[in-house]
């Protein structure tokens, strides 16, 4: 469940949803399983989303309850059905298996449907809210290889093989079940040129300068922060000379009373918030050696026209020599 700190035109037309739901009155629950896990979104999970928001005391035995009965995206304990061609199983970082974000745990595999059900209330989960971003950004490249890290369910790594057919596209996150996840929704929407692995984005197994373009998408925020120089440390490893990255994140505040402000709203929600906002990333990136680097706030900004108005985020792009 994402914090509602980010807002934009997806998330007020998600409220305005919900405000029509009837609290008192809660639709039948339907069955969900992995036959039907990719359907859009029920009443139920409409009414159960209104609940979280408006009780979440009331809402969170229901929701638990609801989760526990979600298909399961596990598999092989050495994680040999989602790892690269040859790779080995990796660790996975403590902060990850122990600290929950936006109050799920990342790590359980029956919570895979509830992420991709939140594409209907958050800007950056739905691959067609995210390619006019991606279009502005890399307009006039023909890469050849695309990584994207923490991909989550997969609507960033989607979004790109789809702006880019001819491009072989690699989405890589830590949770194997949403690796798993992520292989389904491409295959129902017949993309070729995608794969899905499970890694490390601070330590992949792929070799130096393997690829054209970089992307993160609200992952260095979630990360302590010697974890998020790791990823930043790897973007650069893993680019091509001359190849392009884009970091899309939360906006760092020009004051640090803005800072901390936005700290406080999603205290709870981002636990790891505080120390991103210690790191100055455009600072940070500089220092790593990164040139041509130009930062945005705003998708207004970023993609004129967009319908509903601005989207809270940060847009760093740049190359490495």
């Amino acid at each position: 469940m994402a914090t509602t700190e980010f807002r934009g035109p997806q998330e007020e037309a998600g409220r305005a949803r919900l405000a029509a739901v009837d609290l008192e009155h809660p639709p039948e629950k339907p069955v969900i399983t992995h036959e039907n896990v990719y359907s859009e979104e029920t009443p139920y999970e409409q009414w159960l989303m209104r609940m979280v928001w408006t009780d979440a005391r009331r809402a969170i035995p229901l929701l638990m309850e609801w989760v526990n009965g979600m298909p399961s995206f596990d598999g092989p304990a050495d994680d040999s059905d989602v790892l690269p061609p040859g790779a080995p199983p990796f660790e996975r970082p403590m902060h990850w298996l122990k600290t929950p974000i936006h109050f799920t745990p990342l790590w359980d595999p029956k919570w895979v449907r509830t992420y991709y059900v939140g594409n209907n209330y958050f800007t950056f989960t739905q691959p067609e809210r995210v390619k006019p971003l991606f279009e502005r950004i890399y307009a006039h490249e023909r890469p050849k290889r695309i990584l994207d890290m923490g991909c989550g369910v997969g609507p960033s790594t989607i979004a790109l093989a789809e702006l880019f057919p001819d491009a072989e596209v690699i989405g890589i996150d830590l949770g194997s079940h949403f690796v798993r996840f992520a292989r389904g929704w491409a295959a129902r929407r017949g993309l070729k040129n995608i794969a899905f692995y499970a890694q490390h984005a601070g330590a992949t197994s792929f070799p130096d300068n393997a690829f054209d373009i970089v992307n993160e998408s609200y992952v260095l925020h979630e990360q302590p922060q010697p974890e998020a120089q790791k990823i930043v440390a790897e973007m650069k490893r893993l680019l091509r000379p001359g190849g392009r990255f884009s970091c899309i994140d939360v906006i760092y505040d020009e004051t640090e009373e803005a800072r901390q402000a936005r700290v406080q709203r999603a205290k709870g929600p981002e636990p790891f918030l505080s120390e991103y906002m210690k790191l100055n990333l455009e600072q940070h990136l500089r220092g790593m050696g990164f040139v041509n680097i130009n930062r945005i706030n705003g998708w207004q900004q970023i993609a004129p026209g967009y319908p509903g108005g601005a989207w809270d985020c940060m847009v760093i792009t740049g190359m490495k020599p």
